[in-house]
């Protein structure tokens, strides 16, 4: 689990094979992250980028490292067909 550093309302969590979920209300109400590029729902580890804003990485130790720019998700609520994807990464 992780709080975003630019909106500690908003915290990431990570449910092992039941995928990436995300709330904006400081862990009251959860909806999936998963989806849109992301090759498996299993993700491992989880981190807020600290230097750009509504930035999180994932890594899927099966399948590697994936960020997603969040940007524009959090102004009415999160829907699973954004435009956003994630994409690979390397370390």
């Amino acid at each position: 689990m992780t709080v975003d550093p630019f909106n500690s309302n908003v915290v990431y969590a990570n449910q092992g094979i039941n995928g990436l979920w995300i709330s904006e209300d400081s862990a009251a109400n959860w909806a999936p992250l998963n989806g849109d590029g992301l090759p498996y729902p299993q993700v491992d580890y989880i981190a807020a980028d600290p230097h750009r804003p509504n930035v999180l990485h994932v890594v899927a130790l099966s399948m590697g490292i994936y960020e997603r720019d969040l940007a524009g998700i959090f102004a009415d609520g999160f829907e699973s067909g954004d435009t956003s994807a994630w994409s690979s990464t390397s370390p």
